[in-house]
């Protein structure tokens, strides 16, 4: 009877060791990106000189590959610009960021002055739902 108990230990240990590695690489790789039944053609987004600015789940908020504060947001938009970078903004939103993390970027970019906001999305497998 303590054999069986102790392979029952063993079998429970392993299964939750399994289920905590697959749960660990969920949400890594990026942000998951809003998808959209027919989408258009954003190829600036791929310029070496795009300026990217993404918005996590947890409402983060990444210039290029650097994490900021939302209110140095201006002042690096600015300084891209000054050396000859397009006037695009690209925002790659975490489809399940809050609202008002987006409003706040779209805040500072609109307070730095620029008018071109592109969202970066996915395209849908046309299943999704308007409202």
């Amino acid at each position: 009877m303590a054999a069986f108990a102790s392979v029952m230990v063993l079998l429970m240990f392993t299964m939750l060791l399994i289920v905590m590695i697959q749960t660990s690489h969920v949400g890594h790789g990026g942000p998951q990106l809003p998808q959209v039944k027919n989408p258009m053609g954003a190829s600036g987004a791929n310029r070496d000189d795009a300026l990217i600015i993404g918005i996590s789940r947890d409402g983060k908020v990444f210039f290029g590959n650097d994490q900021i504060a939302s209110d140095q947001l201006p002042r690096k938009i600015k300084d891209h610009l000054s050396r000859g970078s397009d006037s695009r903004i690209y925002i790659r939103a975490d489809a399940r960021a809050h609202y008002d993390a987006v409003k706040i970027v779209l805040g500072g970019v609109r307070e730095a002055g620029i008018e071109k906001v592109v969202f970066l999305v996915d395209q849908g497998r046309g299943d999704v739902q308007t409202p």
